[in-house]
């Protein structure tokens, strides 16, 4: 009888630990159906609304909001800076709750908008607003590595620095990278349905290990010859055959990934966009906007340019060409961390980046070019010294990535 009491009094600790209210403090807080990015998102809760916490994961709470059960990112109970930028003006961050249909509207109408202006290509738009990939491949993948080989304790070994900024994006921002994304898409997509999900299995092992682990990312190969990869704000990345098939393990591909994912997680692409010194008066295309979508653009948008070509045109012909040395550097510094985190040895990095030094493959990307090559491979070394494996093992997980290779067919473009 005292035993069972006992019992009952430990259950009631424990719900009364696990059904305390949390406050979302940050905007564009997600709550998901499962506790990772790949989850669809159920709705959108609103800053300084109040969850009932049911289970606290890695990176994850399970929580409660009115009628709905899913999961929400620890870091949305956080207060993070809004970055200033010319994106931060054109939306509020919005009162109330938004249902799933209402975010992808926000997030197509601001797509739409910079299409035109990059003469995208709306059906990419269309089709990636349209999918909804099935998250259980990449759960499984992600909880057989931690059940192999405890993902936590390479975290812990491989903390990652803090963030001084935002770790999400504006419907604005979002729209604007998704057309960016149209543009690229246009040099031809690799379509072989396995090998594509082959790369977003490990592309979002990685963004599960990175400092932005609730952004959803979308991976895609270019149907290219060159060795290059893209990504752009939103989290839309690009890896070209070229470099798939210059590649020789996992741990290689998890290299190029994770640094194009540090690009998005640092913001790289917007912070490279030249504010203008001087506001021109909006045209219709925001008022558009504006009634599509009511409250959630805010009134300040009309006092925004809705002509800016220059600096769209700018910033897509630095995704292309190359970003500053010193936005390298850096995604060069955390890729090797996310690479960490999710078990991958990241010394492969050096030896990838020798190999392309040495080849005659030649990239229109800065750099992915010679000159550049050698002052990456110089920056690796020190960070490499930096970091402290302890006694854990890393891989490279070469057959892994040659199976999936051999397995590859014909590109269905």
């Amino acid at each position: 009888m005292k035993r069972g009491l006992v019992l009952l009094g430990l259950l009631a600790v424990v719900c009364i630990l696990f059904s305390r209210d949390l406050t979302i403090r940050r905007e564009r807080s997600q709550l998901r159906s499962g506790p990772g990015s790949y989850y669809p998102v159920l709705r959108e809760l609103p800053s300084q609304s109040r969850v009932a916490l049911l289970d606290s994961l890695v990176h994850w709470y399970k929580v409660r909001y009115q009628n709905d059960q899913g999961y929400l990112a620890q870091s949305a109970t956080l207060a993070l800076t809004r970055r200033n930028d010319i994106f931060s003006g054109m939306q509020s961050g919005g009162s109330s709750s938004v249902n799933r249909h209402s975010i992808t509207a926000g997030v197509r109408g601001f797509a739409d908008l910079f299409c035109s202006e990059l003469q995208g290509d709306t059906l990419f738009i269309n089709k990636v607003l349209a999918e909804t990939p099935d998250p259980e491949p990449f759960y499984e993948m992600i909880q057989k590595r931690d059940r192999e080989m405890n993902l936590q304790r390479y975290r812990a070994q491989f903390p990652l620095p803090p963030r001084g900024f935002q770790d999400y994006f504006l419907e604005a921002q979002e729209g604007f990278g998704l057309a960016l994304a149209s543009v690229i898409a246009q040099q031809g997509l690799y379509t072989d349905t396995e090998l594509n999900r082959y790369i977003n299995e490990v592309g979002n092992l990685l963004v599960a290990c990175s400092d932005m682990p609730d952004q959803s990312f979308r991976f895609f190969i270019l149907d290219i010859e060159s060795a290059n990869a893209y990504s752009c704000p939103g989290g839309f990345v690009f890896i070209s055959r070229g470099m798939l098939e210059f590649l020789q393990n996992e741990a290689e591909l998890a290299f190029v990934l994770a640094h194009e994912i540090a690009h998005v997680s640092r913001f790289h692409g917007i912070t490279e966009l030249r504010e203008r010194e001087n506001q021109i008066a909006s045209s219709s295309a925001f008022d558009e906007l504006d009634a599509a979508l009511g409250d959630r653009i805010s009134t300040s948008t009309r006092e925004l340019t809705a002509s800016l070509e220059s600096e769209v045109f700018e910033i897509y012909n630095t995704l292309i060409s190359g970003r500053l040395d010193a936005y390298e550097e850096e995604a060069d510094r955390l890729a090797l961390l996310f690479m960490a985190r999710a078990t991958y040895d990241y010394q492969v990095s050096g030896e990838l980046l020798n190999r392309l030094l040495a080849s005659r493959i030649d990239s229109n990307n800065q750099h992915y070019r010679k000159e550049s090559l050698r002052q990456r491979l110089a920056l690796l070394r020190d960070s490499q010294s930096g970091m402290n494996r302890g006694n854990l093992t890393l891989y490279s997980f070469e057959d892994k990535f040659n199976t999936h290779f051999s397995n590859r067919g014909d590109s269905d473009k």
